[in-house]
């Protein structure tokens, strides 16, 4: 696939697990509602399903997913999130891997 036909996707998709993970793991505890929690559960989960995602960045929004809906863990939930970015990056145009530790 092209950018122009996933690029829009892929940024749906992090975007919506971001807005999700903030609700999933709020700073002041309480401040979130649950309908808003649910809201933003439900938006992520739809994005992160869209078929034209490529099946890697699925599977990364997946495991962030259900990091974030047991929302025990803050760390591996960021963890999940850079995963998910990571695999986001992977799947543009012009992305190059220069090693296993190194990409731009």
């Amino acid at each position: 696939m092209g950018e122009r036909e996933v690029g829009c996707p892929l940024a749906v998709a992090a975007d919506a697990l971001e807005l999700y993970q903030a609700v999933a793991f709020p700073l002041s505890p309480g401040s979130i509602g649950d309908e808003e929690r649910e809201v933003r559960r439900k938006v992520a989960y739809l994005a992160a399903a869209h078929d034209r995602l490529p099946l890697a960045v699925r599977m990364a929004a997946a495991e962030a997913l259900d990091v974030m809906d047991q929302g025990q863990d803050r760390t591996a939930a960021s963890e999940a999130i850079k995963a998910l970015s990571q695999a986001v990056r992977e799947c543009r145009t012009g992305y190059v891997r220069f090693n296993q530790d190194k990409a731009s």
